[in-house]
């Protein structure tokens, strides 16, 4: 519902000096909406080194978009050209 992964660390020593860090988490779907009107945009993504066809409107119920969490994004300015 909120999107959100938290981190915790406790170390062993001092167990009251527990940290924790929430990290927003955004869908490929919900990260297209939010380049709109940054001038940049999605050029590939990535999980595990696999490139994840995005582009297309096939929907797919295995593969590595839906086996894993992290996912890895290249983005370049709207109607260039990635760097080399």
């Amino acid at each position: 519902m909120h999107c959100r992964w938290i981190d915790e660390w406790q170390p062993t020593a001092e167990p009251d000096k527990a940290l924790a860090q929430t990290v927003r988490c955004y869908t490929p779907a919900d990260l297209i909406l939010l380049l709109e009107g940054t001038g940049l945009r999605l050029k590939r993504i990535e999980v595990d080194g696999q490139a994840v066809d995005f582009e297309t409107n096939q929907i797919k119920t295995s593969g590595p978009m839906m086996e894993a969490c992290p996912y890895l994004t290249q983005l370049i300015p709207e109607g260039g050209l990635a760097p080399s």
